[in-house]
């Protein structure tokens, strides 16, 4: 199963109704910036029946308030409001939801999936002064994490449950699940949606914290399919610790890989590149002989490449790897 990601390139008429002929799996709504039925409306027309419909929660990630693209400069001083309800950059960068965890100087936050980082040079209860340690340009309502902090993450917030009105509408079929660490987590929200919505479900589990690794066992017995989302791993486990944590998952999953499903910067190059980068093929190429099959393209298909050549050179590749004999 591949699964694609809705945003502007998915978007555009004839793309969705395009991948459907061509064995699209499902598509994975974001409901972080853009209301969930507002999105599926855009491809309403489009859509097979045999094509699933995924609203993806965000939780309590941590987000910037900027609405659209934000350039930073290495050194540059950025203040940062507390405040979260500065929903909208209004001259003033913030973060929401609230900040629950303790800050110290000399902390570093990662923006994005670590396009650049902000170092803390001085925190007070109203805001965090930072200093920018690269050249980006953020795109909008970019993440922001403290790396390698322990934080309890909320899997849902008010913001999600409110985003979860949208499951009256049968075409949703899954929920994707962020920072789960725990099966009694999933068995919550599956009571939640039974008793509210009187339906059920499938529920796709997101993996991206060391404890969620620790919990595979647990977490694979309530979901319906485990994601491994490599972009939150990286930033939440380090640099040292992400690959070990990966070839991990790898290992505990094997048992179950048609419940798996791999994620994150898994063919950024096909924007840009004929040929896919080493890197990308070489990875591909070791999940495929493992067994893994299902995989989840982000911003690959949002903004980065041609929707529909990314499906037809992910779906072959790994179909081929996963095939292939020695």
């Amino acid at each position: 199963m591949i699964i694609v990601t809705a945003g502007p390139n998915l978007f555009e008429k004839g793309i969705v109704s395009e991948l459907c002929e061509k064995g699209l799996g499902a598509i994975r709504i974001p409901t972080s910036k853009q209301p969930p039925l507002e999105q599926i409306n855009k491809i309403a027309d489009e859509l097979k029946s045999n094509v699933k419909i995924l609203i993806d929660l965000p939780g309590a990630k941590y987000r910037l308030n900027n609405p659209n693209n934000y350039s930073v400069k290495k050194g540059d001083i950025l203040t940062i409001s507390k405040n979260e309800m500065i929903y909208d950059f209004v001259g003033q960068l913030a973060v929401y939801p609230k900040i629950d965890f303790d800050i110290c100087v000399g902390d570093i936050f990662v923006i994005g999936d670590g396009e650049t980082a902000f170092q803390v040079i001085e925190d007070n209860t109203e805001q965090i002064i930072v200093k920018v340690e690269k050249d980006a340009i953020l795109g909008p309502r970019r993440g922001i994490t403290p790396e390698c902090k322990t934080i309890n993450y909320q899997v849902l917030t008010e913001n999600d449950y409110q985003n979860m009105s949208c499951l009256s509408n049968k075409t949703i079929t899954g929920i994707i699940l962020s920072f789960v660490e725990n099966a009694e987590e999933i068995v919550k929200i599956k009571k939640y949606v039974k008793d509210t919505y009187n339906r059920n479900v499938e529920i796709y589990a997101k993996v991206e914290t060391k404890k969620g690794i620790n919990n595979l066992s647990n977490i694979v017995s309530e979901a319906d399919y485990v994601i491994l989302a490599r972009g939150d791993l990286l930033i939440t486990a380090g640099e040292e610790d992400f690959p070990i944590l990966q070839e991990e998952f790898l290992e505990k999953m094997k048992s179950f890989s048609k419940k798996a499903i791999i994620a994150t910067e898994l063919a950024h190059s096909v924007g840009t590149n004929y040929l896919m980068s080493r890197s990308e093929l070489t990875f591909l190429y070791l999940i495929g002989k493992m067994g893994y099959k299902n995989l989840m393209l982000a911003s690959e298909t949002t903004v980065l490449c041609d929707p529909i050549e990314v499906f037809e050179k992910i779906s072959h590749l790994i179909d081929f790897y996963a095939n292939h004999k020695k």
